[in-house]
């Protein structure tokens, strides 16, 4: 049991010793992470650090390209963050990343990743992965350039253009020897870089071994070349990849696309050893399709070979013309009309037949067969309906249309009126009306006046009645066309009350006080104009109301209060203010005997007595 124990423990340690060196042979011995993982980073042949490319003489590398397969991991030399994206000039869909470090010494640096895509962003530690290689066609490879200002601020070298963070146009600088690292104008040798100088370090940064990128997935379903010649409506195709050979996938992307038009991308779908993935609905052509596959290293390339197949969508939904929504008919019997919703192949026949729905008061169904685009029905009676419409091919259906609603109404509105007698004079002079409709509801409503205009008024409301002898017709029509009629009249209209005037006589007091000396006359006079015309005239002298027939003498001494009222035909009345005068009684004389008023006038008021005072003049 002793000796188990013992071999266990010596085991997990030569385990932990491996894994150890493994992740230590991924970094330099001044402890820079090597940006490929691997400790003997092989330089490709068209250039080399200080050395052009051979298609360009007039130009000095300011960077070293590494070999690397098409997919493969990208880390990070050191701490530091992204503080650019140089977007061109590295290969189609490929970029550079624009990192700035810091060296064990403090001063900062700037490192250039080329030709990476799948990158990330924003602050990274030492030996994270930050991208994938991206493909190249004169073969893969990650781009690696080293820049250190002067003043070691790790600030951006000046460029004119993306390829300056490549190469740079001759002549070579002179060359010098920084800390043992060769530099031209602050650009260095990136290899010797790494492997000469040392990292600010931030915590442990030991990591586990990396796992390769997996290899594309391989294709299932569609077939390439395969033709789906009926998908049912509201469902897409299905898609489905296998895993290819090399490490295991943890997740698949599919891509489908129409040349020069639409491009459906799924998100990650969780798989090990497949996946599949269904499309929203595809529309009629020709698709093409790939996929791609990843783990937590990176990403693979999409599909070798591009996989191309060919749908027969159904026809188009049929548009409807008639009736337009909510439109309301004043006849039961109702013409359905709808267009040819087209058909990209016309397959496998060019008509199409149609499936006619209503529903709502009354149900009916044409079922699939009929061929035109219109369709006249007979509903039963008034009510609310819905239609909808279906088209076919042959082989597949479209959906219905999105239903639409009509309704019947037969029976025109009911107007409901009141107002003043007819045929006799009043002073009410208004009018008022209601036109309702059960079904459709009212539409508008017009009211004429004879003699005189039409208007547009609310289905509810009042209007007064102009002066006169008036008859007025009202029309109300409702949604679906009904119309009804109502007159009345004639009215015989006057609000206008009579005019009153009163005089005395003499016209002025002849007495000694300033009064009148024995008596005074009141004349009153009433006039309506273009009217109903005068019904009555009273007058009221001192609290009591009598019907004036003609002039009137005032002869009690004392002071009087009198007033003037008229009423015409319609009833209306007006009053005059009250007036005051003054009967002088002559010295020896007696005052005229109180008169005693008929019984249908009012109640007296009480007597103020008609002895002699000092009179008060009242202007009037």
């Amino acid at each position: 049991m002793c000796k188990r124990s013992v071999f266990l423990h010596i085991s997990i340690l030569l385990a932990v010793l491996l894994v150890f060196t493994k992740v230590c042979a991924k970094t330099t011995s001044t402890g820079f992470y090597y940006p490929t993982g691997t400790d003997s980073p092989k330089l490709m042949n068209s250039y080399s650090f200080g050395a052009g490319p051979d298609n360009q003489p007039d130009r000095w590398a300011c960077g070293v390209p590494i070999k690397a397969k098409t997919g493969a991991a990208v880390y990070a030399v050191a701490s530091g963050e992204v503080v650019k994206v140089s977007p061109s000039g590295w290969g189609d869909g490929n970029v550079a990343l624009i990192m700035k470090h810091i060296g064990s010494n403090g001063r900062g640096f700037v490192a250039v990743y080329g030709c990476v895509r799948n990158y990330v962003t924003g602050r990274v530690n030492l030996g994270q992965r930050i991208g994938v290689v991206g493909p190249n066609p004169g073969g893969s490879y990650l781009h690696l350039g080293i820049f250190e200002s002067p003043d070691g601020s790790g600030a951006l070298p000046f460029v004119r253009s993306q390829e300056d963070y490549k190469t740079r146009a001759n002549p070579l600088p002179r060359s010098l020897t920084v800390d043992t690292v060769l530099s031209y104008n602050g650009w260095l040798s990136p290899i010797d870089f790494l492997q000469n100088r040392n990292p600010k370090i931030y915590g442990n940064t030991n990591r586990k071994p990396e796992v390769e990128v997996p290899s594309r997935p391989k294709p299932a379903e569609p077939e390439s070349g395969v033709l789906l010649s009926s998908i049912p409506a509201g469902r897409g195709v299905t898609f489905r990849v296998d895993a290819g050979s090399g490490a295991i996938p943890n997740a698949y992307r599919f891509k489908v696309w129409q040349n020069g038009g639409r491009e459906w991308v799924s998100e990650w779908i969780s798989g090990s050893g497949s996946a599949s993935w269904d499309t929203v609905l595809l529309e009629p052509g020709t698709y093409w399709w790939e996929a791609q596959a990843r783990n937590e290293i990176g990403e693979s390339l999409w599909l070798e070979s591009r996989r191309r197949f060919y749908v027969n969508y159904p026809p188009g939904i049929p548009p409807l013309v008639a009736p337009t929504p909510g439109e309301a008919l004043n006849s039961r019997k109702v013409m359905l009309i709808w267009s040819d919703p087209g058909d990209a192949d016309d397959m496998p026949h060019y008509y199409r037949d149609y499936r006619v729905i209503v529903s709502g008061d009354w149900s009916y169904d044409s079922y699939w067969g009929y061929r035109a685009t219109s369709m006249q029905i007979t509903v039963p009676t008034d009510g609310n309906y819905n239609w909808k419409v279906a088209a076919s091919d042959g082989l597949d259906q479209s959906g219905f249309s999105p239903e639409r609603q009509f309704l019947v109404d037969t029976v025109p509105p009911v107007i409901a009126m009141s107002g003043p007698p007819t045929s006799r004079w009043s002073n009410i002079g208004e009018i008022a009306w209601n036109a309702t409709d059960a079904t459709s509801g009212v539409e508008h409503v017009t009211l004429q006046w004879e003699p005189g205009g039409q208007v547009n008024v609310p289905p509810a409301g009042s209007a007064p009645i102009p002066q006169g002898q008036r008859r007025v017709t009202i029309k109300a029509a409702d949604r679906a066309g009904n119309i009804s009629t109502e007159k009345s009249g004639p009215y015989w209209v006057d609000v206008t009350p009579p005019h009153v005037s009163m005089t005395i006589a003499p016209a002025q007091p002849n007495g000694i006080h300033g009064g009148y000396a024995t008596s005074a006359t009141l004349i009153v006079t009433a006039d309506d104009g273009n009217g109903s015309g005068i019904a009555e005239t009273r007058y009221i002298l001192d609290g009591y109301e009598r019907t004036y027939s003609g002039s009137v003498t005032i002869t009690g001494a004392g002071l009087h209060t009198f007033s003037a009222k008229a009423l015409d035909n319609a009833g209306n009345t007006f009053i005059t203010p009250e007036r005051n005068l003054i009967i002088e009684h002559p010295q020896g004389g007696e005052s005229a005997p109180t008169p005693v008023p008929p019984p249908d006038f009012h109640t007296p008021k009480p007597e103020t007595g008609h002895g002699e005072s000092e009179p008060a003049r009242v202007g009037f």
